[in-house]
């Protein structure tokens, strides 16, 4: 039996009531307006930290003897100052050796009770795409292009929880690249959000623990903010470590996750490429390489 085609689809505020399977509140932007019976669920958090990524991490389970996957294969939630929400979720595809999904045409994500346009995914000005891949090595790799609405807008663009087999001591990296261009000639300026506690980062990544709910351990967190001139644009990329190469992660590794979330300027233009790898500590190669020469010898 083959695998479901990647889809997409652009949910209601009503969808956000989905159990994540994990522990810990849902991470929101502060904008985003939650049903009655919804706000019952979760205390009142700082930075609203209830509601809304909606990962319905409902156990995807479209997984190799290697890795698995938790929850939709992207999330996209987008709130503006009016009050206004509106998200949009898709399912990845398996294709051999990972996982992806990929949205190439331009999107419009509407607030379901009013119509309001709230921001625009792919747009025609940037000419770059919304893509996820999975690879089971394991990587996470996360790009968007997307345009804010009338006033300044949020946006929370989720992975979903990438687990392996455990990995002690392993090693990591992760690389952000982002483009912020102004489009109505008064500047533009890309605010970080990521981890309320942590360093403010536009992207975030983290292992043992879902990133969208912030509830992991936090890797990399990267753009505290980048700001554009009136009608230019600016392009930052940046590393951990720093200068390339990978860092030492301490201890057990199981899982990984992405999170790119930040505010944009009315009717302006970002985009990103994103990747986090994990990789075994060279020691521990040393008995697989060892097990492959003694089948050789056989």
């Amino acid at each position: 039996m083959g695998l479901p085609a990647a889809t997409g689809d652009q949910g209601t505020k009503t969808d956000f009531r989905i159990d994540t399977g994990l522990r810990g509140g849902y991470y929101a932007p502060r904008h985003f307006r939650l049903p009655k019976e919804e706000k019952r669920m979760f205390p009142p958090i700082p930075r609203i930290i209830s509601s809304a990524l909606g990962l319905g991490l409902l156990s995807l389970t479209l997984a190799t003897a290697r890795a698995d996957i938790a929850g939709h294969g992207l999330t996209i939630l987008t709130a503006d100052t009016n009050g206004n929400s509106a998200s949009y979720t898709a399912e990845v595809v398996w294709t051999g050796d990972r996982w992806s999904f990929e949205l190439s045409e331009m999107t419009e994500l509407r607030d379901p009770d009013n119509n309001e346009l709230v921001a625009t995914l792919n747009p025609p000005d940037l000419g770059a795409i919304t893509s996820i891949e999975y690879f089971t090595d394991p990587v996470v790799s996360l790009n968007f292009s997307v345009q804010a609405g009338g006033t300044t807008t949020t946006f929370m663009i989720a992975s979903a929880l990438l687990s392996f087999p455990t990995l002690n001591n392993p090693d990591g990296a992760a690389s952000a690249a982002y483009s912020v261009s102004d489009f109505t000639g008064n500047g533009a300026t890309l605010t970080g959000i990521g981890d309320p506690g942590g360093a403010g980062g536009a992207y975030l990544a983290q292992y043992n623990g879902f990133a969208g709910t912030v509830s992991g351990t936090t890797f990399a967190e990267l753009h505290q903010q980048i700001i554009a001139g009136p009608f230019s644009t600016n392009t930052s990329t940046e590393e951990q470590p720093p200068g390339g190469g990978f860092q030492p992660i301490s201890g057990a590794v199981n899982d990984m996750s992405a999170l790119v979330s930040f505010t944009l300027t009315p009717f302006d233009l970002a985009s990103g490429t994103t990747t986090y790898v994990i990789v075994p500590e060279p020691a521990s190669l040393v008995p697989l390489m060892l097990g492959v020469g003694l089948l050789r010898r056989r």
